[in-house]
């Protein structure tokens, strides 16, 4: 039987009014704070007075982005402003369209199931990187990387501690402005080391 991760109906809803809305809409129910389990998956609190008493509940909201190193992230109004060129359809409900808008930059998209991996990439798993849930090759070794290109090793962690095929700017393309790092990521420290269009996580 297939895995499927702690995506709840309400946090679908929730991730969807990233899709649909990006910064456009009103977040007030959002999340301020990112929960201390392992899910990355944000909660929050609400009251409730009956009769001169109260009461608190605790509700699952959408997944925390929560990116390793600074990077440099498109810019976005819209999460449809984050789909790739051509890609159809795109915003959309479902993997790979469901990008998220968070903060004016791009979130990338999140699966819900071993089986929505499985059908876009052979081999791959729904796992819990940088915060999200998102599609990866499990790995000990670059054997199962190669499918995805030249560019692609074995080694990043993900947020349970497994190691997943990454494409890597010390053994493929290379980073423009920002820098390679010791970990094969692109990082920035300003805005100035991105191209047009794109923000460091940094700022």
């Amino acid at each position: 039987m297939r895995r499927q991760l702690p995506y709840t109906d309400a946090v679908r809803r929730a991730w969807l009014a990233l899709v649909l809305c990006g910064a456009g809409c009103d977040t007030s129910d959002s999340p301020a704070e990112t929960d201390a389990g392992s899910t990355g998956l944000a909660s929050t609190s609400s009251t409730t007075i009956i009769d001169g008493t109260s009461s608190s509940s605790t509700t699952e909201s959408a997944p925390v982005f929560a990116p390793q190193f600074d990077t440099c992230r498109k810019e976005c109004e819209f999460a449809a402003d984050c789909c790739r060129a051509g890609q159809e359809p795109c915003p959309s409900f479902e993997y790979p369209g469901n990008y998220g808008c968070v903060d004016g930059m791009c979130v990338p998209p999140v699966c819900d199931g071993d089986e929505t991996c499985e059908a876009w990439t052979a081999g791959s798993t729904c796992e819990l990187v940088e915060g999200l849930p998102q599609c990866v090759i499990v790995c000990t070794d670059d054997e199962p990387c190669a499918a995805l290109g030249t560019e692609y090793a074995c080694g990043a962690p993900t947020d349970e501690g497994d190691t997943y095929c990454r494409d890597r700017c010390d053994i493929g393309i290379p980073c423009l402005l920002d820098t390679c790092n010791a970990d094969g990521v692109c990082e920035c420290t300003s805005t100035d080391q991105c191209i047009s269009g794109f923000r460091c996580d940094a700022e």
